[in-house]
């Protein structure tokens, strides 16, 4: 028994690692079934697809955007409160 613990062996931790690993495997599998599955898309689609990707990509810069110049009106703010004290 004091060998066992000695090397960190746990029934516990060990058992958790198998159904991690048994888990792993099967989505794996699940994965595999799910490529097979997808079809190429038409030229329509893919339009759609790429418009729509556009739009993300188009959202997320009008936000980072409008995060750049909060933090850049909250500056010049701090720089004029500075420029105020005596």
């Amino acid at each position: 028994m004091g060998f066992i613990k000695a090397q960190g062996f746990s029934p516990t931790k060990n058992l958790l690692l198998l159904k991690a690993t048994q888990l792993n495997i099967l989505m794996l599998i699940k994965e595999v079934e799910t490529i097979k599955s997808i079809k190429p898309l038409t030229p329509q689609q893919q339009r759609i697809d790429t418009l729509k990707q556009q739009v993300k990509r188009d959202q997320e810069a009008i936000k980072a955007e409008r995060q750049r110049q909060q933090v850049a009106k909250a500056q010049q703010q701090l720089q004029k409160a500075r420029a105020l004290r005596p």
